[in-house]
């Protein structure tokens, strides 16, 4: 066991191909991110929306209505309305960065073996080409999943203030919930599970794509374009997902059919993704390992 992998705690990492790259990807990522002046900029972008999501929150489980006015120049209500300005933004702006990181980090990890002329000599070793661009895919999965886990906090949060706002701003009721909770709580549990597991498959994607994309032979330009097009096809579809969710939720209809629907076609477009990179992946290969 290698032992900065370790020390991370990322102690089940025990495939050779990705603890070297999940090693080299903490590397760019160190070196990128270092320095006070980005760290306290991404606090102060962040800090708002965050304790805005625990706001929400702690009234979600505490079953406390929103009493947030937002006509009034209260000190408090003007906080609250950064707070959720700051909450809509960062869902936004956090996705789009993440899933640029996400992509370039990926396809990286195959295009520098390439340029190094080191693939060839993955290849002919005791792995696989399977096995290589699953490494790759698993270690940039694991570099950022700090990245992934702040955008899922988020969406709880935004899935939180819509359950919140949705009787007493819009004059509709949520339907009811089962074992007597609160359809407060019930939703906002049930919702915030969904979009966390939507954001660890879209994670899957964005990573599936990278990877895949790099390891093909074919024209760069071309690849990347299908690439970015699938990526936007996705978040397209993952808007429309959303907003069937959400007005079944507000008509008081049950949503968790078409919830668990796109789960699953998300889910099979990260499969497919991730097996059309290990077909190229395959067919580029030098000689099977013995």
């Amino acid at each position: 066991m290698n032992q900065v992998t370790k020390r991370r705690g990322w102690w089940f990492v025990k495939d050779v191909i990705t603890q070297a790259e999940l090693r080299h990807q903490w590397y760019i990522l160190e070196k990128s991110r270092s320095g006070t002046a980005w760290i306290i900029i991404a606090v102060l972008m962040l800090l708002p929306a965050v304790l805005v999501t625990i706001y929400f929150m702690i009234l979600v489980i505490f079953g406390l209505p929103l009493t947030w006015d937002f006509w009034s120049s209260d000190f408090g209500d003007n906080l609250i309305e950064l707070g959720i300005v700051s909450l809509i933004v960062m869902n936004i702006a956090l996705y789009l960065i993440v899933i640029l990181i996400t992509l370039g980090l990926s396809s990286n990890s195959i295009s520098r073996e390439r340029k190094g002329l080191t693939w060839e000599v993955l290849l002919l070793t005791n792995v696989n080409a399977r096995q290589i661009v699953l490494g790759k895919w698993w270690a940039s999965l694991v570099a950022l999943w700090g990245d992934h886990a702040m955008i899922g906090f988020l969406r709880v949060g935004a899935v939180c203030g819509l359950v919140l706002s949705i009787e007493p701003y819009m004059g509709l009721r949520l339907a009811s919930a089962p074992f007597g909770l609160s359809p407060v709580l019930w939703h906002s549990a049930v919702l915030s599970l969904v979009f966390i597991a939507y954001t660890v498959i879209d994670a899957m994607f964005t990573a599936a794509l990278g990877v895949g994309g790099s390891v093909s032979t074919q024209n760069p330009s071309v690849v990347g374009g299908v690439v970015f097009s699938a990526r936007f096809m996705a978040i397209v579809l993952f808007g429309w997902w959303v907003f069937s969710i959400y007005q079944r939720l507000q008509m008081g209809q049950d949503y968790i059919p078409i919830a668990l629907f796109g789960l699953g076609g998300f889910g099979l477009l990260t499969w497919g993704a991730l097996r059309v990179g290990e077909w190229w992946a395959v067919q580029g290969q030098v000689s099977e390992p013995v």
